[in-house]
């Protein structure tokens, strides 16, 4: 079973990042919603089906990492973040790569993609 804040909390970041896709997108986020003629409240009653599938998905990897010792170092962590710096040196990301928060940004997905590796190489032999 998921708490309820957990499943909250999950559903408000799913809302946030979709927020921002929009504004990012150029489109005053007020507006959109009255274009499509939804409320944030409604928003996040249709994300909670998906937040409680992305929680739940979390739950399982992080065990899969813990039972089969799946790690991601800080070298690893530190070359993705380089490589992505040079890629975009344009957008100047640096002070956004600096963080603890987007490290482990990093660590998460980093760690997500050994799992499908590992998953894969279980089920396709």
């Amino acid at each position: 079973d998921i708490p309820d804040i957990l499943l909250q909390a999950e559903t408000e970041s799913m809302l946030l990042e979709f927020e921002k896709n929009i504004k990012d997108d150029g489109i005053n986020f007020d507006d959109y919603l009255t274009h499509i003629k939804k409320t944030r409240d409604g928003l996040l009653l249709e994300f909670s089906v998906s937040a409680l599938k992305r929680i739940k998905m979390a739950l399982l990897f992080r065990e899969i990492a813990k039972h089969n010792n799946i790690t991601v170092t800080d070298e690893e962590i530190d070359t993705s973040i380089e490589v992505m710096r040079k890629e975009h040196a344009e957008h100047k990301h640096k002070d956004i790569t600096d963080g603890l928060d987007y490290k482990n940004y990093i660590r998460n997905i980093l760690t997500s993609r050994k799992i499908m590796d590992f998953l894969k190489s279980k089920l396709v032999k």
